[in-house]
C-alpha cells in the first residue's frame, strides 16, 4: 500500500509535526494525530476520541513533558472550551518523557460522555475537538468539527477507527468499520509505522462518507502502476506487492476482497 497523492491534504490540518526548534521535544520529528470516531452523534452518545503520538522517522524520538501528563484533549463550542479530558484529574509534577521507536504509533483512547465540566448534558449542535501534548508549550492539533444531533436527510455515519496490534512479535494496523475488520495493515512504508498508514486510510475513509460516499461507488482501479481501491478520483488504499505476497493473492484480487469488505460493513 502507498500513499499516492496529497498525503497531508488527506488527513486534513490535524496532524502536526514538531520540529526540533519546538521546546522540549528531541529531534528527529514526531507527529501528533487527533481523530473523532464519526462526524455526527446521537445526544447522549459517548464520542470516541484518539490522540496518536507517531515517530514517521527511521531513528528514535523522544518527547519531553513538563508532568506525567502526557496529552489533554479538549472540546470547543464556538470559541470556548466546556470539556477538558484533564479536567479533576491529578498528574505528577515531575518532568517525564515518552520515547518512540522508528515507525511506533502511540494511541491514547479517549470518550467525551457529552457532558460539559459541570457535568451537564449539552445541547445538540456544532462541536469541535483539540488535542494537546504537554510539553513545555504545548503542542496543539487544529481543531477537528464534529456534530451532535441527526442531520436531516442523511444516513448515520459508520464508525471507522484504525488500531494498532501487537501479536506474536509483529505490529500491524487493522482498519474497522462498524466493529468489523476490514483491511489489515502488515508492513511500514513511507516512513510511517503499519499503525500510522491504517489511521491514515481510516481518515481518508471518514472524510470521503462525509463528502457523499456511497458504498458500491468504491471501484477497484489502477494507480501508479498499482492495483487500489477508489472512489472517484481519490485514492482509499493500494494493494501492493508486499501485501499480496503476504496474504497469498496478486495485487487485484486483493483489491477486490478489500472493496468487497468495505462494502459489506459499511452498507446498512
Amino acid at each position: 500500500m502507498g500513499i499516492m497523492r496529497h498525503p497531508i491534504r488527506l488527513v486534513l490540518a490535524a496532524i502536526l509535526a514538531a520540529g526540533p526548534s519546538v521546546p522540549g521535544l528531541a529531534a528527529p520529528t514526531v507527529t501528533v494525530i487527533l481523530t473523532v470516531g464519526k462526524s455526527t452523534y446521537l445526544p447522549g452518545q459517548p464520542v470516541q476520541l484518539t490522540v496518536t503520538l507517531a515517530n514517521p522517522t527511521a531513528q528514535e524520538a523522544t518527547v519531553e513533558l513538563a508532568t506525567s501528563q502526557v496529552y489533554d484533549v479538549l472540546i470547543f463550542r464556538g470559541q470556548q472550551v466546556i470539556w477538558r479530558w484533564s479536567e479533576g484529574k491529578a498528574f505528577l509534577q515531575v518532568i517525564s518523557r515518552v520515547t518512540l521507536r522508528p515507525g511506533e504509533a502511540r494511541p491514547y483512547d479517549v470518550v467525551w460522555d457529552q457532558r460539559d465540566d459541570q457535568g451537564r448534558q449539552v445541547p445538540a449542535g456544532d462541536y469541535t475537538a483539540q488535542a494537546r501534548i504537554r510539553t513545555r508549550e504545548p503542542l496543539l492539533t487544529n481543531q477537528i468539527p464534529f456534530r451532535i444531533g441527526t442531520p436531516a436527510g442523511r444516513p448515520a455515519e459508520p464508525v471507522i477507527v484504525a488500531r494498532p496490534i501487537e501479536r506474536s512479535g509483529a505490529s500491524f494496523g487493522e482498519v474497522v468499520v462498524n466493529g468489523r475488520v476490514v483491511l489489515r495493515v502488515r508492513e511500514p512504508a513511507g516512513g510511517l509505522s503499519a499503525a500510522a498508514r491504517a489511521e491514515i486510510i481510516a481518515r481518508r475513509l471518514r472524510l470521503m462518507f462525509q463528502r457523499g460516499l456511497r458504498p458500491q461507488e468504491l471501484e477497484v482501479a489502477t494507480v501508479g502502476g498499482q492495483a487500489a481501491v477508489v472512489w472517484r478520483d481519490q485514492l482509499l488504499v493500494t494493494a501492493d506487492a508486499n501485501h499480496a505476497r503476504l496474504n497469498q493473492t496478486p495485487p487485484i484480487t486483493l483489491a477486490r476482497l478489500w472493496r468487497t469488505q468495505l462494502i459489506s460493513a459499511l452498507s446498512p
